[in-house]
């Protein structure tokens, strides 16, 4: 993880079950979160389900987060994303949360900046 800081990396997503985001190292000011996600694109690969199987299955991970008004993160993966018919449904998807009055979207980045805003206290100090 000290490679990591060093290098400017300041978040990572993995696959958990945790509610929210969290600082998993901290060293002379260098930070590093983790964005647990509810889900991604691996099934495809894992699972072997179509797009249309994988789009709804986003659906329904969004409509449950917003069922318990909680965060929630999709991950996607370049080379898992590359066939045309997996393309067409990531950006129907896209295009189905943009629609979505109620929902905030947000980078990573994006998360992070608004952790820092509201405790700036989360990225100072030392290694805990």
């Amino acid at each position: 993880m000290r490679s990591l800081t060093a290098e400017g990396y300041t978040w990572s997503a993995e696959d958990g079950l945790e509610p929210y985001p969290y600082r998993i190292y901290r060293n002379a000011g260098r930070q590093l979160w983790r964005f647990p996600i509810a889900d991604d694109d691996w099934c495809y690969e894992q699972d072997r389900l179509s797009p249309q199987a994988v789009l709804q299955r986003w659906k329904s991970r969004i409509r449950q987060a917003r069922a318990s008004q909680n965060y929630v993160a999709i991950g996607f993966h370049p080379w898992v994303e590359a066939p045309e018919e997996r393309l067409a449904v990531l950006e129907e998807f896209f295009s189905w949360l943009c629609e979505e009055d109620d929902l905030q979207l947000m980078p990573f980045g994006d998360v992070l900046n608004t952790i820092r805003q509201f405790d700036e206290s989360a990225f100072t100090g030392t290694n805990e």
